[in-house]
């Protein structure tokens, strides 16, 4: 039992149950049913980021160049389909953005797309990516760029895929999605990102 592993529902570190034990974590006497997390702090950001998805559609507050740009933005945070047509909406538009922009990731073993697989927050084999979420950012309405994002407790954030639609390229809408990113990381008390390559 002692050599049993336990991963972390948010920032998805593995532990062994007698480890927690040792250094005084946490005292299981049996796997939990649902959702456990290794430390107050991953509980806060998972908190947090349900409020989020919760909030749906947001204003953005803070622009990358000037308060009155940043009034013609809105983004939403988005984890999997849901179960509202708005947010199967939301998650369409940007999974159309970002599979404009990239060529498919073919799982290595059955041959899945994993793009699509990330953005809609499921399982694949031997990957789970229920806790990627999606943020599509809209300019006056419009889908305009969406990223996906894994944020791991408050020690990283990692996100794979970050893209602008075709047609509005080069008009700052990717600095506008990265000042949300930051706004929104900076709430959550994670310390770094990174993209990786």
């Amino acid at each position: 039992e002692s050599n049993t592993a336990i991963m972390c529902d948010q920032c998805e570190r593995e532990f062994h149950v007698g480890c927690l034990r040792r250094e005084k974590i946490c005292d299981l006497r049996q796997i939990p049913k649902g959702k456990w997390f290794c430390s107050r702090e991953c509980k806060s950001v998972n908190q947090a980021l349900q409020r989020q998805r919760q909030l749906g559609l947001q204003r953005c507050r803070k622009g990358a160049r000037d308060q009155g740009r940043a009034a013609r933005y809105t983004y939403e945070v988005l984890c999997g389909e849901g179960k509202e047509a708005r947010t199967r909406a939301s998650l369409a538009d940007a999974l159309d953005i970002l599979q404009q922009s990239f060529d498919p990731l073919p799982h290595a073993i059955t041959g899945d797309d994993l793009l699509p697989i990330m953005a809609k927050a499921q399982t694949c084999a031997d990957h789970d990516y229920t806790t990627v979420h999606t943020i599509l950012l809209r300019c006056e309405g419009e889908a305009v760029c969406a990223c996906v994002i894994r944020i791991c407790g408050r020690f990283l954030a990692e996100i794979p895929f970050v893209a602008t639609a075709e047609r509005e390229r080069g008009k700052g809408h990717c600095r506008q999605m990265f000042s949300v990113i930051d706004s929104l990381l900076s709430q959550l008390e994670v310390g770094r990102y990174c993209l990786p390559a």
